[in-house]
């Protein structure tokens, strides 16, 4: 599987950079492509973004990407170029790809190539092969694919998925060439089974560790994820806010969460939003299930 690790301070990481965290595959290949991002782009700053995301007089969602980059490059009209991937006949290429976007599901593919999915996130999976894959904000599936089309130029695509509520007028696109062609804009066509629903899939760990059904069922608890506008009084403007279990997250950064530890303090001003397990050596799991007709999670 695929790690990546970008900046926490606010919408910081929309502008920053990104680095990849190596983990086990389960099916073998020949050649490593590396991490290979697929994300919106703002011509704004991530810092102009939020403010209008939050500015609740906008009364509007947040607003729309500029275009998708494929790692790290795209057209727009007549401007820019794409990225280009060169590949040789019946090798076998691991991606890891990534999606480290500030409001948009990516559906990924590559015409004519099928992918194999061999881990999702940090997790290697039972390989399962598949013509497209969903990639929510910040998660990666690594997949191989075999070049064993027509030696030709092949489009690699990185849409919005608009079942997903995915605002972006863009279209990701790279080229990808086996070796010996001349390199051109591709007039492969898209594959077909494309995907129209908003859900992942429940691919198998290689290694499955299961949780009792009955004694999850009698632990979880509900931990409630909402939004409301705020009036702040520096200025008395009314912002969307973001909540779980009540509260949205304020870290005063004098006095953050590792320094209360370190002086043995137990006194979290709310907003710090702790959340206490009963026991440090046992797993604790998260189910999130957001309420069907609220925005989606950012």
């Amino acid at each position: 599987g695929t790690r990546w690790y970008h900046s926490h301070f606010s919408a910081q990481y929309g502008d920053g950079l990104h680095r990849r965290i190596n983990g086990p595959a389960t099916a073998d290949y020949d050649v490593d492509l590396g991490t290979y991002t697929v994300q919106d782009w703002y011509y704004l700053t991530a810092y102009q973004a939020a403010a209008r995301a939050q500015a609740f007089s906008i009364s509007a969602p947040p607003p729309s990407g500029d275009n998708i980059l494929v790692n790290g490059t795209n057209k727009k009209g007549s401007t820019g170029e794409y990225n280009k991937v060169n590949i040789k006949t019946d090798k076998k290429y691991r991606l890891r790809l990534v999606n480290p976007s500030i409001d948009i599901a990516v559906r990924v593919s590559l015409d004519g190539h099928p992918f194999t999915v061999i881990a999702n996130d940090f997790v290697p999976v039972e390989p399962y092969e598949t013509n497209y894959v969903l990639i929510g904000i910040g998660q990666r599936y690594d997949v191989i694919f075999t070049a064993n089309q027509t030696a030709d130029n092949y489009w690699f695509r990185a849409d919005p998925h608009n079942p997903c509520v995915s605002f972006n007028g863009g279209a990701g696109r790279a080229i990808f060439s086996y070796d010996n062609v001349t390199v051109a804009d591709p007039t492969s066509s898209a594959n077909s089974d494309a995907p129209t629903t908003c859900e992942d899939p429940s691919p198998k760990p290689k290694i499955a560790k299961n949780v009792p059904k009955d004694t999850f069922r009698i632990q979880a608890q509900d931990l409630p994820i909402a939004f409301d506008n705020q009036t702040v009084n520096t200025n008395n403007e009314s912002i969307v806010l973001w909540t779980i279990n009540g509260t949205s997250m304020m870290i005063d950064p004098a006095e953050p969460t590792l320094e209360y530890m370190a002086k043995g303090k137990s006194d979290y001003p709310r907003s710090y939003n702790l959340i206490e397990i009963s026991d440090s050596a046992a797993w604790t799991y998260w189910v999130i299930q957001q309420a069907v007709g609220a925005p989606n999670l950012p």
